[in-house]
This record gives C-alpha cells, sequence and structure tokens, in this order.
C-alpha cells in the first residue's frame, strides 16, 4: 500500500503532491518513485514512474499539470489552451458523433474560459505521447461532457472530478458509466437517467393540420415564457428570461430553434441543441401537457430533420428509454438506435 511518506515533497518549488484515498487511485502499484523536476523546463509538472504492469492511478495536485510513465508511454493531464485548437479539432473529428457537445462549444467560443459565457469552459486533456487522447470540459453553465479514447484517462478524470463542482454529468454510456463509478462516492445524485442515442438516414414525413413554425431566435416575448416554461416545467432546470434571451442570443445559424403554433398558440418546440460537421443534434423537445398526444412532438422534430438533411448532415437525439411514446414517435420517423447514453444530475 503506497502512503504519503513515499513521496518527497518538493518544498520551496510551488509543487505539492498529496494523495487521498490512495488504495482507490493506484490499483497494486507496489512502487511509485519521483523522477525528476525541472521548474525551468517544466514549470509545475511533476514526472513520476511506477514499475507494475497495472492501471496507472493519480494523485491529486495543486498544479496543473502532471506527467506520468508507464509502460514507456509518457502520460500527461494539463489544461488545454487555445494554441491547442488544432490537436483538440483533430481529435473531436476522430469522434464527430460523441463529441458534438464538445465540437460546437470549441468552434464557436475558443479554448479559452470567458467566465460570462455559459458555454465556455476549463478544458482538460489527458495526453499519451504527446497525443491528445481525451477531454475533460466543466462547463460554466454547471454540465461535465468527457471523452476518452483510451481508459488509462478514467482513474485521472475521477481523481479531478471529485474536486470539481459540477451539476450534470452527460455523454455516451461507454464513457461515463466508468467515469460514474469513479465520483458517486463524492457526490450526491438527483437524477440517473439512462437514454438511447439514435440517428436517422431515411426520414418518414410527418405533418399536422395547420401547425405554423416560427423561428424562437426572431421571436417575442411570449416565445421567451414559453421557453423558459420548458426548460423548468419540462426539464427540471431553473433558468430566468434574461437566461434563455442570452442563450439565443448565442445561438448559431446552424442551431434551429423553432417553437410549433397551432390556432395562435404555442404548443410545443424542438432546436438543434449542438453540431458538427457531419451531424446536428435535437434536443430541447417539449409539449405542453395539455396538448400531448395530438403529433405535436413528433411534427416538430420532423421539421427539424427536414432542415438538418438539406444541409446534408445527420439529425441524431437521445431519448429516456423508459420514455415510450417519445421513442415510438422517433422510430417512426425513421430513426433507428446507435448507442446507449447516460445523463447523471447532482444536487
Amino acid at each position: 500500500m503506497l502512503l504519503r511518506s513515499d513521496f518527497d515533497i518538493l518544498s520551496g518549488s510551488g509543487l505539492l503532491i498529496f494523495l487521498d484515498k490512495v488504495e482507490d487511485i493506484c490499483n497494486n502499484i507496489e512502487k511509485v518513485s519521483m523522477l525528476q523536476y525541472n521548474s525551468k523546463q517544466h514549470r509545475d509538472a511533476a514526472s513520476v514512474s511506477y514499475t507494475k504492469n497495472q492501471p496507472f492511478g493519480v494523485t491529486s495536485m495543486m498544479t496543473l499539470r502532471g506527467f506520468l510513465f508507464y509502460a514507456g508511454v509518457t502520460m500527461m493531464l494539463r489544461s488545454l489552451q487555445e494554441s491547442d485548437k488544432q490537436a483538440i479539432l483533430h481529435y473531436l473529428k476522430r469522434n464527430e458523433i460523441e463529441t458534438s457537445f464538445l465540437y460546437a462549444n470549441i468552434v464557436t467560443f475558443g479554448v479559452e474560459n470567458q467566465k460570462d459565457q455559459r458555454r465556455c469552459a476549463d478544458y482538460y486533456g489527458f495526453f499519451e505521447d504527446h497525443t491528445l487522447k481525451g477531454i475533460l470540459p466543466f462547463y460554466n453553465l454547471g454540465s461535465c461532457i468527457p471523452h476518452f479514447e483510451t481508459d488509462a484517462a478514467i482513474p485521472v478524470f475521477g481523481q479531478l472530478m471529485k474536486e470539481r463542482d459540477f451539476k450534470r454529468l452527460m455523454g455516451m454510456d461507454r464513457v461515463i458509466r466508468p467515469l460514474y463509478k469513479q465520483i458517486r462516492d463524492f457526490k450526491k445524485v438527483e437524477e440517473y437517467s439512462e437514454s438511447s442515442y439514435f440517428s436517422i438516414d431515411h426520414l418518414q414525413s410527418f405533418t399536422v393540420d395547420d401547425l405554423v413554425f416560427i423561428d424562437a431566435k426572431e421571436t417575442d416575448e411570449a416565445a421567451v415564457d414559453f421557453i423558459v416554461n420548458a426548460r423548468n416545467e419540462g426539464f427540471n432546470d431553473n433558468v430566468t428570461k434574461d437566461d434563455v434571451v442570452k442563450a439565443l442570443k448565442y445561438r448559431t445559424e446552424e442551431e434551429d430553434f423553432i417553437i410549433a403554433v397551432k390556432n395562435g398558440k404555442r404548443v410545443a418546440q424542438a432546436c438543434v441543441q449542438t453540431y458538427t460537421d457531419r451531424v446536428n443534434q435535437i434536443g430541447g423537445v417539449f409539449t405542453l401537457n395539455e396538448e400531448r398526444g395530438k403529433g405535436y412532438c413528433k411534427a416538430v422534430v420532423a421539421e427539424l430533420c427536414k432542415r438538418i438533411i438539406s444541409r446534408n448532415k445527420i439529425p441524431t437525439l437521445f431519448v429516456v428509454k423508459d420514455n415510450a411514446s417519445a421513442v415510438r414517435a422517433y422510430r417512426a420517423l425513421g430513426f433507428q438506435y446507435y448507442a446507449d447514453y447516460l445523463l447523471v444530475k447532482f444536487e
């Protein structure tokens, strides 16, 4: 078992390394030794090595960078900067469908965190031999939507996630589930939602007579009120009119947001949540309680799909598995299962 005394604390260097519950972080690694610290070449960085062929762990650090060596491979976790943007975009291109939120936010707002912009984040990157192999974002709006290509990132991301405050953890199940297992004993879960991620190749058209679609980004205060109600009542959010107005202002041209109107009454909504060069992900689907069962949800999603397909892109969305009516509606439009999706909300 590793103890704190197994490490040399480099006093006066500005580097402090400490271990908390190291048994949970390092899997039976018998020997960890400090190899080098060079404050001139690697500011706020440390290098550690261990000898057994086991999954590596990471200590909590009061620095932004940590270097590890494992089986001849250099591994590093550090904060990402604007200078990393091309490497980030190459990574996202390799994982396009699974990283649509990351792609749209980075393309639109960049890598540096603008604290007054909800869709900006503190981004951390996991590297193997200088190749980006995972991204861990903490968005200002309270979401964490990570992705990784190697399981070696799991304990590293997990340790940092234990220390950061965020309200939502979401993404493909294969990514989110192992990270959730790392942090579930350290955060109080409010909601645990298993969903299916769908995509569509051939749209089955669907319309409702006299249903009109208006652009939420160009409409009046009544549209804002409708969206506020949808967010707070339909998705258990806590947003204000100002939040919605600001969010609409920063939506890109590709991020359609439409409201369905029947006989002058706003009855349903849906939007393009995020996008890549290949896909547009639909979300925010909501119908007033008293107007459900009339096909409005299905019609508004069908309208969005037509717009997306006209851009030569693939419509995608995720839906809670036990929402049988929504699953039936999406399948009737032509959506097919792609992967499991997981959303966890924390108090």
